[in-house]
């Protein structure tokens, strides 16, 4: 008989250290994958569209984004004035 429940428990060890560790991959893709939308969703609300590229070190502005800016309409007869 005790070999019976030295078996058992065996079994029941090795099934829950299974368990554990499909948990624990399961529970790292998950914030894997968090994070991944975090920081796509930090970087759509950070860059609007007429955000500049800014250099982390100096704050010194590098340039424009390329987002499309609305030009101002000047007719001929207005340029020669």
């Amino acid at each position: 008989m005790f070999i019976i429940y030295d078996c058992a428990a065996c079994i029941l060890v090795a099934l829950i250290a299974a368990t554990l560790l499909c948990t624990g991959c399961a529970i790292v893709l998950l914030i894997k994958s968090g994070a991944d939308r975090v920081a796509r969703t930090l970087q759509k609300l950070t860059q609007g569209p007429r955000s500049a590229i800014a250099d982390k070190f100096s704050g010194r502005t590098l340039g424009k984004s390329l987002a499309p800016v609305p030009v101002p309409l000047v007719y001929r007869g207005e340029a020669r004035k």
